[in-house]
């Protein structure tokens, strides 16, 4: 028996490379927390869109397919 690791669906790399960018794009926000003139609210509504588009993301999954449960 035959097993792929690799995904037959090429928009899983869309996918993945999204989910990454959110990713970098909220490591990046929260890191600027530590400047000594940080803006937290606009630290704080920055995170909240990144996190909205992460969800979003994550719920799309790849393939156009929804993930959500409910």
């Amino acid at each position: 028996m035959r097993f792929n690791l690799r995904p037959r669906a090429d928009e899983f790399y869309d996918f993945f490379k999204e989910a990454a960018d959110n990713l970098v794009k909220g490591a990046a926000i929260l890191s600027e927390l530590s400047l000594p003139d940080a803006d937290h609210q606009s630290i704080s509504d920055r995170l909240v869109d990144t996190e909205h588009a992460t969800t979003t993301t994550s719920r799309t999954g790849c393939c156009g397919r929804s993930t959500r449960l409910s």
